[in-house]
């Protein structure tokens, strides 16, 4: 098993009693490495959001941290508290060529198709689903003496593979004629 920290892991609790994940530490359970690529995902789950109709400031709250600098003073830095619907959809607007989101697209499309299938509404029943969906694929998985999908090890990319094909096209592409040119 990884020795990576776990979801629940990271899991903060407000003064109020709420649970939240800051954005920050939810990032490298993801794969990402680089803020500004994460912040690109966290973009396109704000989208998504308010297509379900959520309020997006109920689930991505800002929320700044200072880091200290190595030669004395402080950076302020843009973090996230995010509820668990907003890292569900972080999620699912991910990259998914990191093998921490690829991972969990199989168990994000079969919980789906439960959610349609009972018909569930709510942010608390798709949660449930989830999570309940998640239980059941890990023990199948452990069942049949499967790597769990945070122990694969990742891909290589795909874009030596796109690359290859847009030469290959460009090599078949016949110059137009004469007839449609303006000067």
């Amino acid at each position: 098993m990884s020795n990576t920290p776990d979801f629940e892991s990271i899991k903060q609790i407000s003064p109020y009693g709420i649970e939240y994940w800051s954005a920050r530490d939810l990032a490298p359970l993801l794969g990402y490495q680089k803020w500004e690529r994460f912040e690109g995902a966290i973009k396109r789950a704000m989208i998504a959001c308010e297509n379900t109709g959520n309020i997006i400031d109920q689930h991505f709250p800002s929320a700044g941290k200072t880091s200290p600098m190595p030669h004395g003073g402080f950076k302020e830095m843009a973090d996230y508290s995010l509820s668990r619907f907003a890292c569900y959809l972080i999620a699912q607007n991910g990259d998914p060529r990191k093998k921490e989101i690829a991972a969990n697209e199989f168990r994000i499309t079969q919980a789906e198709g439960q959610l349609r299938r009972e018909g569930s509404v709510g942010e608390k029943a798709a949660i449930d689903i989830h999570h309940k969906v998640g239980k059941k694929v890990r023990s199948a998985i452990e069942d049949i003496g499967g790597t769990m999908p945070e122990d694969l090890p990742a891909e290589p990319s795909i874009k030596p593979l796109l690359d290859e094909g847009r030469r290959k096209k460009r090599k078949h592409v016949k110059p137009s004629d004469e007839q449609g040119r303006l000067f």
